[in-house]
């Protein structure tokens, strides 16, 4: 008689909590480290922004935020240029640094280090299969990193608003500027989810950890050295045509200083004339007769209009969801990659 003995089922509850513990216990220290320089880099902005107010609030005050008015105290402009430079570093080296850090520490190594040690062999001969642990190990790892994110861009929105209150007389609206544009939660978040995406990307191609590092590091600099230089562009400039004939009239900026696109010569149709080289001021020639002399050669060439082109400040929030959908979408992309590169490639 023969007696047969059924297969115990598969505990996927199980080995899923298990590989969630394990990828817990393996960045323990980098998720420690990063909620505590969280914390710190956190109370550095409050702190900031508190007093960011009450310098405000004294500047207004004494009046001498208006033009006209008596200039501020010796100890008020102190504080104002020690405000300008701490948030200003605050502003632009702590997104910076902490997507880097992601991006090329985080990301790159993920899957490398598994390959590199074949510690990834272990965990599939628990029944763990290769997707389960590639999505498992970077959900878990994404959804920490993304709180962190969300939680800094908050912050980093807060502090770029209360330094952009200090007068216009004394500190000019420049929303435009990396600092305060990339301030931003949603950006933030979308500049973090594609650094892990682009480190892993990188990793599961090579994998190998120094190379992906630093294929990663050269990626992501030039990705958003790239999107940086296009994003004037997300949507077509405000244009102001003006006849040569007249004086020159400076377009309405709105209450914000706004992104100059262009600001020069264009043809009887509006299109931009930048081949005007040989309109030059001959170092021979007064100021008065260089005048004369420079609208007859425009003409000459079929330059009769002056051409503003410009981004307005209003339209900031609408270029920060742009960025962000771009970004999203890479990091998508990225993310699908790493993961078809992991699933057919299930051994050394």
């Amino acid at each position: 008689m023969t007696t047969t003995i059924p297969l115990p089922e598969p505990r996927t509850d199980r080995g899923l909590r298990g590989l969630m513990w394990l990828t817990w216990r393996q960045h323990r220290w980098f998720l420690l480290g990063a909620l505590a320089a969280t914390v710190v880099v956190l109370a550095a902005m409050l702190w900031s922004r508190s007093g960011l107010r009450e310098l405000v609030s004294t500047m207004e005050a004494t009046r001498c935020d208006q033009p006209g008015q008596a200039s501020c105290s010796p100890d008020l402009a102190s504080d104002r240029g020690f405000y300008n430079t701490f948030v200003t570093a605050l502003l632009w080296y702590v997104p910076v640094g902490f997507t880097t850090v992601v991006a090329v520490f985080v990301g790159a190594p993920l899957v490398t280090r598994e390959y590199e040690q074949e510690t990834h062999l272990l965990t599939w001969s628990q029944g763990i299969t290769p997707d389960r642990w590639f999505l498992t190990k970077t959900a878990v790892l994404a959804a920490a990193i993304a709180v962190l994110a969300l939680v800094l861009g908050t912050a980093a929105d807060s502090l770029a608003s209360a330094h952009r209150a200090i007068p216009e007389y004394v500190q000019g609206n420049i929303a435009w500027e990396d600092r305060y544009f990339e301030a931003s939660a949603p950006i933030l978040l979308s500049y973090t989810l594609f650094a892990l995406a682009l480190g892993l990307a990188a990793g599961a191609l090579v994998r190998r950890t120094l190379p992906a590092m630093a294929i990663t590091l050269a990626a992501f600099t030039g990705t958003r050295w790239i999107v940086g230089g296009l994003r004037p562009y997300f949507l077509p400039p405000n244009e102001l045509l003006q006849p040569l004939t007249l004086p020159i009239k400076t377009p309405d900026w709105g209450p914000d200083l706004p992104e100059a696109i262009y600001f020069g010569y264009a043809d009887a149709a509006g299109n931009k004339m930048t081949d005007l080289t040989q309109c030059t001021q001959p170092a021979q020639m007064s100021n008065s007769e260089w005048r004369s002399a420079l609208t007859t050669c425009l003409n000459d060439h079929g330059a009769v209009n002056y051409l503003h082109q410009w981004q307005p400040a209003s339209r900031v929030p609408t270029f920060q969801l742009i960025e962000t959908g771009i970004f999203v979408a890479l990091a998508a992309v990225l993310f699908v990659i790493a993961w078809r590169r992991v699933h057919t490639r299930t051994t050394i």
